[in-house]
């Protein structure tokens, strides 16, 4: 599966992390007058860009009028290409002259000095769009976005499982969070609108302590990563429930854990996860919980509204197991030894 969606404005803010007062602003308007490009047409922007610097005002502000509805739109449908251009267009003093006098009614000339407030920004933004583990994201091809595989899955009739791999994606610039984040929004916008009322979804989020409970941003910008939470919290009366997978109940938000209806839960052994299991599930005792750290593989304890009291269970393995085993240190760190040993020998015979 492509781990590509349509992202948003804000998902770009998230990715590109503007600062100060200058490049924030810089960069939203830049967005926009590039939307703004892209539907205009090449007689309002030969060069895929809005040139604002000593061109009349009115001209441009009717355009974005005119073009509102896929301006505000925000999917940043738009040549990301051309966008650190358009954050160099933008930097221009706010009124021109005319024969010697402030004009208003005109764009002024090009600003040199907020063009180097926006020179780090530009910087980061061009290693961004031309780094080869972001080229799923930036530079897809011909290959279909997340959200049009997702489209196709929910009106097949044949498929029953959509399985989406963050693999390829780096760590790096929390772009594993905002991608899965852009894809949920777009899930919890889908259930919204009543797709899902004939035929009910379940979301299942492996891994959601790395997902849940996310800011990123500074006090400027703040951008919360907050769809799998939405969908916690309301999915259900819109026929879309969520499942968490994770072994650090602790990272969970009390907020999300109170909407699980069932827990399964396997061996802990850290009392801080102890603890929250213990109160998102009213149902489970201390004396319960005190056999949580001596669980074996498989084994779990199933609580929740649906079960009187806590169900102990022993879970089959798949049948195709994970390649979950760890290294073999016995083996690696003994053959280092037996190398090492034999490197000091021969350094002896030498000297």
């Amino acid at each position: 599966m492509l781990p590509y969606t349509e992202l948003t404005e804000g998902d770009l803010f998230a990715l590109f992390k503007p600062s100060g007062q200058t490049q924030a602003p810089k960069l939203r308007a830049a967005m926009k007058s590039l939307k703004l490009a892209r539907v205009a047409g090449s007689g309002f922007a030969p060069l895929g860009v809005v040139i604002l610097a000593e061109r009349k005002k009115d001209r441009i502000e009717n355009e974005f009028v005119n073009h509102a509805s896929a301006i505000e739109d925000p999917i940043a449908a738009f040549d990301i290409a051309k966008l650190t251009r358009q954050i160099l267009e933008e930097c221009v003093y706010p009124s021109g002259f005319t024969q010697g006098s402030p004009d208003y009614t005109i764009w002024g000339k090009a600003n040199e000095s907020e063009k180097s407030y926006c020179v780090t920004l530009i910087t980061r933004i061009e290693s961004m769009l031309h780094a080869p583990e972001l080229a799923c994201v930036f530079r897809p091809g011909g290959k279909a976005s997340l959200k049009a595989q997702i489209d196709e899955f929910i009106g097949s009739s044949k498929s029953n499982v959509l399985r989406v791999s963050l693999k390829y994606l780096p760590f790096a610039h929390n772009s594993r969070e905002i991608v899965a984040n852009a894809a949920a929004r777009y899930l919890l916008s889908l259930a919204r609108s009543g797709r899902f009322k004939g035929a009910p979804l379940l979301v299942v989020l492996d891994e959601a302590h790395q997902f849940l409970d996310k800011e990123l941003g500074d006090e400027n910008t703040r951008y919360p990563l907050d769809a799998f939470e939405l969908i916690a919290k309301e999915g259900r009366k819109f026929a879309m429930n969520i499942c968490i997978a994770t072994q650090r109940p602790r990272d969970i938000p009390d907020g999300v854990l109170s909407q699980m209806g069932t827990l399964i839960v396997h061996r802990l052994i850290n009392d801080k996860d102890r603890e929250v299991v213990e109160r998102a599930s009213g149902d489970i005792d201390r004396s319960a919980a005190a056999f949580l750290p001596t669980l074996g593989p498989g084994q779990a304890v199933i609580v929740g509204v649906d079960f009187a009291v806590p169900l102990s269970v022993q879970i089959s393995a798949p049948d195709q197991k994970p390649d979950s085993r760890g290294p073999d240190y016995q083996e690696w760190w003994g053959r280092d030894t037996e190398e090492a040993s034999g490197q000091a020998e021969l350094g002896a015979l030498e000297t």
